[in-house]
């Protein structure tokens, strides 16, 4: 759903942006190299990044402005942030920091935005980033919570199967002793029949 809405919105305002001597196939193709990738984030998600970021750098290499498809940046990299390690994502963090300074040039150059708007965005970037961080180490928590809660019930069932069974034990020893008892009276006494 992210994928088709992201595209839907992109392709007005993109067209839009697309240089006059660059063909609309080709803007499409770069509208939908940076949005269908992110399908496969769960199963590919270093690629998916890397082609994500690669097609918005030949984007900028096209002379193609800035496109609201370029948020799947943002969105490939909190996917393989949370997959894995912070150390193994910061590459791709300085990738994407990167990406946003250089697509931002032109646009200050031109006076659209200014430097502070420049640092507004790298701090979004880097906050997404963070709190991809922390989004997985909650799910993480979260799941040693559960894991521990069915340890718990584990050892519990364990426990209760155990006292069930020394209880079977005491009331066998107490039976075998009222029994053994009786017949050693039984046996003891032969004159009272």
């Amino acid at each position: 759903m992210i994928v088709a809405v992201v595209f839907v919105y992109n392709l007005p305002i993109g067209l839009g942006a697309l240089p006059r001597d660059l063909p609309v196939v080709v803007g499409l193709l770069i509208f939908m190299g940076l949005c269908v990738p992110y399908l496969f984030r769960h199963r590919w998600p270093v690629a998916v990044f890397v082609v994500t970021a690669g097609i918005a750098s030949v984007q900028l290499w096209l002379g193609i402005d800035v496109l609201v498809a370029d948020v799947m940046v943002l969105l490939t990299l909190c996917s393989l942030t949370l997959r894995f390690a912070w150390y193994f994502t910061v590459p791709a963090l300085v990738a994407a920091v990167a990406w946003v300074i250089l697509a931002m040039q032109g646009l200050v150059r031109s006076g659209y935005v200014n430097l502070g708007d420049v640092g507004v965005l790298i701090a979004i970037v880097i906050l997404a980033w963070t709190w991809s961080i922390v989004l997985k180490v909650r799910r993480q928590y979260v799941h040693s919570l559960e894991q521990r809660a069915v340890d718990l019930q584990r050892e519990q069932a364990a426990h209760e199967r155990m006292i069930l069974a020394e209880e079977r034990n005491r009331i066998a020893r107490e039976i075998h002793d009222v029994v053994s008892h009786n017949l050693g009276s039984v046996v003891a006494c032969p004159t009272a029949r």
